[in-house]
């Protein structure tokens, strides 16, 4: 086994080298291939990529899942299933991968994002000036206590800023919450 035909440093060779099956290994090692290939702005751009056919179909025949069913053993056999269609019977499914690929398939909106307290908007203008001043060495959760001790000491006078904030947040909510309701009814 070569380390230079699998393309990847030392300690990836040595995690692959582990494995048992031979197939696991290229396969991994592919991957490890394609990622090292690629930019950061690819890695970074947050756009998710519209799913195959293949994703498209297992999606749909998942919903359908039996219940109690172990959801890894039932997607063995939904690909199963995929690899034993025809062209044919695959055709509506690249159809909707074609489809999402454009824009014209777009999910349902998710519920919306909770209201923040106003704890929430005071952590989020501290936090880091915190964790410079604690060092290093500092864990998330001393930085936490230590900003939450900070928050609990404000007057109520400085207190009602970040209250006013989490009032607006509130008020984002509800109206958020109320346009997705209306648009999940028939």
């Amino acid at each position: 086994m070569c380390l230079r035909s699998y393309n990847c440093s030392p300690f990836q060779f040595t995690m692959l080298s582990s494995r048992v099956t031979p197939t696991y290994m290229t396969v991994v090692a592919r991957s490890l291939a394609v990622t090292a290939t690629k930019s950061s702005d690819e890695k970074t751009s947050g756009v998710k990529q519209a799913p195959n056919a293949y994703i498209c179909f297992s999606r749909a025949q998942m919903k359908n899942r039996p219940e109690g069913m172990n959801g890894r053993k039932y997607l063995t056999i939904v690909t199963h299933k995929w690899r034993a269609m025809s062209d044919a019977e695959k055709a509506p499914w690249q159809e909707e991968s074609k489809a999402r690929r454009l824009g014209l398939i777009v999910d349902k909106k998710r519920e919306p994002k909770k209201p923040r307290i106003s704890m929430n908007f005071f952590m989020k203008e501290k936090y880091s000036t915190v964790k410079e001043s604690m060092g290093k060495e500092a864990t998330f959760g001393d930085i936490s206590c230590e900003v939450v001790a900070q928050f609990s000491s404000l007057s109520p006078a400085d207190r009602q800023k970040y209250q006013e904030m989490a009032d607006e947040d509130h008020i984002r909510y509800t109206k958020e919450m109320f346009d997705w309701t209306a648009g999940q009814r028939p």
